[in-house]
This record gives C-alpha cells, structure tokens and sequence, in this order.
C-alpha cells in the first residue's frame, strides 16, 4: 500500500508546525519538501502573502487553500479555493487531486503559470519604481 504525501500548512500549533517545517526544510532542502508532497493543502484563515503556496506551485505541487486572506489572489487560477470552515469541501478537493489525475496535471501546469507571475526581480523592480517616484527621482 503506497501512502500518499499531504502537505498541510494551518493547522495545529503555530510553534509546533514551525518546528516541524524547520526540521524538515532543514533535511529535504527547503523546496524538496514541496516537491515530495502530492497535494500542498492550505486551510489557513489568515496567510500573510501566501509565498508557501507559491513555492509549492512552482515546484508542481498542486495547491488546494483556504479562501481567506491574500491565498485567492496568489494562488489565483493555479490552485484549487475553498472554505476553510467547510471540511467536507477542503477533503473533498484533496481527494479530487490526489484520484484525478488529468485534474492534477491541469492543476500542476495553471500553478506553475501562476507562480511564474510572481519573481523577486519583479518585486524588486516594482519596489524601485515606486521609490523612485515617490522620492520624485528621474527615472
């Protein structure tokens, strides 16, 4: 019986998951955790910018989150969204990825599109600019 790997990010104790997260970034690599799981699943009520959510798309975990806080907007088109108060829908859309697999490779390839619009030169870019025009500098 082969198990099924579940990435699962909001849940528990916030020092614990920390901890956990550490350990495990710190022996895989970082994004090899990504990459090891089959589904990333978020049912976060509140992320801050929902960066976990695009590592695992651009590694090609498909991501199923929370529609709370920023993770509709970053996950956009790439991710499965649902209420993270309805478990039987967050279950339920775990299960479709893990099953489905025309769904999932549609799923990997929207998250990898999706987390491609996101890059640190972008932000960086996007920073200066702002900077640059709120300092009145020419450009």
């Amino acid at each position: 019986d082969q198990g099924v790997n579940v990435m699962l990010n909001g849940f528990g104790d916030a020092g614990e998951i920390e901890t956990l997260r550490a350990d495990l970034q710190a022996r895989s690599g970082g994004m090899a955790l990504y990459s090891a799981a089959e589904v990333v699943a978020f049912p976060s009520w509140y992320e801050g910018f929902g960066l976990p959510a695009l590592e695992a798309m651009s590694c090609g975990t498909p991501v199923v989150a929370s529609k709370r806080g920023s993770l509709p907007e970053v996950v956009g088109p790439g991710g499965i969204i649902v209420d993270p108060e309805d478990e039987s829908a967050m279950g339920a859309a775990i299960v479709r990825v893990v099953t489905d697999s025309f769904h999932r490779a549609d799923l990997v390839e929207r998250g990898q599109e999706q987390a491609a619009r996101y890059s640190w030169r972008q932000t960086a870019r996007a920073t200066l600019d702002l900077l640059t025009k709120q300092a009145d500098i020419p450009g």
